[in-house]
């Protein structure tokens, strides 16, 4: 319900990808809910975290991470370029792994944590992916 009052106007996200045990799944999820991609990252290896305070950091390592950030922020970014200051006005569960998610400007977004392709509304969404239909038809 937050992201649905929320979502474009106030950015927001939740827990680091590089700290999830799947990311591709993570991913999706920031998708699902709206969520901005947020990655905690440290400068050092993070087994100079160990024995500290802050163990939680298993891996952080920048440079281990540049290229992986690069390709997730251009994935979202060029898929969800309409959507990021709009409206949620519906999250619906469609199937077990399917789930659809519409925007104030009309723009619809399919996602599906299967590992079989969907079908929803005529629409195909692949294994593990999601899919944005903007006002018009125009897929993404």
């Amino acid at each position: 319900f937050y992201q649905m009052v929320v979502h474009g106007s106030i950015p927001y996200s939740s827990d680091p990808g590089n700290l999830s045990y799947d990311l591709r799944y993570h991913v999706l999820k920031w998708v699902e809910y709206g969520c901005m991609p947020y990655f905690e990252l440290t400068f050092q290896k993070s087994i100079n975290l160990k024995n500290t305070e802050y163990s939680r950091l298993f891996t952080s390592y920048y440079s281990q991470w540049n290229d992986v950030i690069a390709d997730v922020y251009n994935e979202l970014n060029s898929r969800l370029k309409d959507v990021w200051s709009e409206s949620i006005t519906l999250h619906e569960k469609l199937d077990k792994d399917l789930y659809k998610v519409e925007y104030s400007n009309g723009a619809i977004v399919y996602i599906n944590y299967g590992m079989q392709q969907a079908q929803a509304d005529g629409f195909i969404v692949k294994p593990q992916d999601f899919l944005v239909v903007n006002k018009g038809g125009v897929t993404r």
